[in-house]
């Protein structure tokens, strides 16, 4: 039995576990006694997110039913769309996207929820989001494509759901030329390589670097040549013959 004497924060925090661990009549029940379905916990996130992080496709709907904001972001800007794609949940993604979550939404770092999905190595998701015309052509904030993040990770099957809708081969990234620019231009920005790593690229993580040394990168790529392409971050020539080799695409 509940008790009647919860406070607005204690029934918010239920709320938010309930959530996070798919318990669907919890969710009903704390709603009904006026938890706050916009409540957020340390990261920023609301019932939704946890719900679309875990999985939870019963809790999703049950909460867009009851007006939870499709679009809400936590404090690295992903939407619930983004977590179901970062973690496959390709239920909950498709639901997500019936009930008009934005494809295109961007973390801090620039990624879409297929940048993610890529990422991750989730083709499930990948060939869902493709199907509901997910940009092909998206770049985050180090101009790395889907591909690349594809590519980096070995992903066999997202690399060829890609290429046949006609993902460009031939875009080269930022990385690889990041600190060169920094130094030629002077930037007084101390830089941690690890910063650079993929596992950032993704969105996954907060990063310290301001956004002007990107702007300026990517403005100079077409001077610089030193930025790779989805072929050459390949870790195995097994992908990268893979890449290199993919037959022409197949329009949408």
């Amino acid at each position: 039995m509940h008790s009647q004497s919860q406070s607005q924060s204690e029934l918010d925090e239920a709320l938010l576990k309930a959530a996070r661990d798919g318990s669907i009549t919890e969710i009903q029940s704390l709603l009904d006694r006026h938890a706050n379905i916009h409540a957020r916990d340390d990261d920023n996130r609301q019932p939704l997110h946890l719900a679309s992080s875990n999985g939870h496709h019963q809790c999703i709907e049950l909460l867009l039913d009851r007006d939870a904001n499709i679009h809400a972001r936590d404090e690295n800007l992903y939407r619930p769309l983004h977590l179901a794609s970062s973690n496959g949940h390709h239920q909950c993604v498709e639901l997500l996207l019936d009930r008009h979550a934005n494809i295109e939404g961007l973390t801090s770092n620039n990624g879409t929820p297929l940048h993610l999905a890529s990422f991750e190595g989730h083709n499930q998701c990948v060939g869902l989001l493709l199907d509901r015309h997910a940009d092909i052509h998206a770049t985050n904030m180090l101009q790395y494509a889907l591909l690349h993040l594809a590519a980096w990770n070995k992903h066999r099957q997202c690399i060829e759901l890609l290429i046949d809708h006609c993902a460009d081969k031939s875009l080269t990234d930022v990385r690889h030329c990041a600190l060169s620019l920094s130094l030629s231009l002077s930037l007084s920005l101390s830089l941690s390589l690890s910063l650079l790593q993929p596992q950032y690229l993704a969105c996954i993580s907060h990063t310290n670097v301001s956004l002007p040394l990107f702007v300026l990168i990517s403005q100079s790529l077409n001077h610089q040549k030193r930025g790779k392409t989805p072929e050459q971050v390949s870790k195995t020539p097994e992908i990268a013959r893979l890449i290199r080799d993919r037959g022409a695409c197949h329009s949408r």
